[in-house]
C-alpha cells in the first residue's frame, strides 16, 4: 500500500508492504472508443403473431412487429430480417439455423425476450448472429440466454439477473445483471476480427453502433431443452 500521507491498518488488517509519502502515481489518460455511424433502416411489412404454447418459423425478409406469447418458439435462418419490433413472452426458445449463411435481424423499434429465453443455434457459430437494434430499449428478462453480437446505437440495454449471454454488446447504456454470465465471441460482422472501430461487413442497411461496447461470448448451446405443450 502506498500514500502520499500515511497509510493506516484497522484491526486484523494486513498489507505485504507499505510506503508512507510516497509520490502521487500520474493516471492513466483515458481514449473512448469511436465507433461509426451507419445508415438507418426500416422494416413495415405484415405483423407477426405467434401465440402461447405455438411455433412460428419465419423465412429471411420484412415484417412488421413480432409478437410471440409465453412458451413459443421462433426459427430463424440464414439470411436478413427486418421488423418493426421484436417482442416474445416468457419461455420463449429461439432457434437459429446458420446451414444458408449469416443471419441479420434488424430491428427498427425495441426488443424484448421475457424470463427464461433460450437460444438455439445450429450449423454455424454465434460470431454469424447479427441483432440491430434502433429503438430506445432493449430488454432481456432473468435467467434468459442471448446469443449473437447486439448492435443497439440509441438504446438502454437490460439484462436481467442470471443471463447467459455469448457473442458482443454494443449500446447507449448497458446494464447486466447480478449472477450473468459474459463470454465473448468476436462478430464476424466486424473487418478487424471484432473491432467495433470497423463497419459491419455483411449488413445490408448497417445501423449506427453506440457509445458503449462490451465483449461477451463463448458460452456453448443450452444444456436444457424444453417441450412445448
Amino acid at each position: 500500500a502506498q500514500a502520499s500521507g500515511t497509510v493506516s491498518l484497522g484491526s486484523n488488517s494486513t498489507a505485504g508492504s507499505t510506503q508512507n509519502g510516497a509520490p502521487a502515481p500520474t493516471p492513466k489518460t483515458y481514449t473512448p472508443v469511436i465507433l461509426p455511424d451507419a445508415d438507418a433502416f426500416t422494416a413495415g411489412g405484415a405483423n407477426q403473431s405467434v401465440s402461447n404454447n405455438n411455433s412460428a418459423t419465419l423465412l429471411p425478409g420484412t415484417y412488421g412487429a413480432l409478437t410471440a406469447g409465453n412458451n413459443t418458439s421462433i426459427t430463424l435462418s440464414g439470411g436478413t430480417y427486418y421488423f418493426d419490433s421484436f417482442i416474445a413472452g416468457n419461455n420463449a426458445d429461439i432457434f437459429i439455423d446458420l446451414l444458408n449463411g449469416p443471419v441479420t435481424i434488424n430491428i427498427a423499434g425495441n426488443l424484448s425476450l421475457g424470463v427464461g429465453a433460450e437460444f438455439f443455434v445450429s450449423n454455424g457459430s454465434v460470431s454469424d448472429i447479427l441483432w440491430q437494434v434502433l429503438g430506445s430499449s432493449v430488454n432481456v428478462g432473468t435467467n434468459s440466454q442471448w446469443a449473437g453480437t447486439l448492435f443497439a446505437p440509441t438504446s438502454t440495454i437490460t439484462f436481467s439477473t442470471g443471463t447467459k449471454i455469448s457473442g458482443a454488446i454494443y449500446g447507449d447504456i448497458v446494464n447486466i445483471g447480478n449472477n450473468s454470465q459474459l463470454n465473448f465471441v468476436a462478430s464476424s460482422a466486424f473487418q478487424n476480427n471484432g473491432d467495433p472501430q470497423d463497419p459491419p461487413l455483411s449488413v445490408s442497411e448497417p445501423a449506427t453502433l453506440a457509445l458503449f461496447a462490451l465483449g461477451l461470448a463463448g458460452l456453448g448451446w443450452s444444456v436444457r431443452r424444453r417441450r412445448l405443450s
